[in-house]
């Protein structure tokens, strides 16, 4: 996390839009269509030490199971380029 850590929270991406976690929007449109931020950097949404994402209204479960499978991907793409 370390490097990654060292040039997202500086806040110079967008965590939507920039590819350096793959392109989260073309991804998971129906998870972008319903974030609170869709303009967020990466710093923005990244507390100590987890993900503080908020959508507008619950989630439904197909939402849910988008979800998972964001988390999935963004700690996949953290990790492979912490090294």
């Amino acid at each position: 996390m370390e490097l990654f850590a060292r040039h997202a929270i500086a806040g110079r991406f967008f965590f939507w839009n920039d590819i350096l976690i793959g392109h989260l929007k073309t991804e998971y449109p129906e998870l972008h269509r319903i974030c609170e931020e869709p303009n967020a950097t990466v710093a923005e949404y990244w507390t100590e030490d987890d993900w503080d994402v908020n959508f507008s209204g619950s989630l439904s479960s197909s939402d849910y199971n988008s979800w998972v499978d964001f988390m999935a991907a963004v700690h996949y793409h953290i990790s492979i380029q912490t090294f």
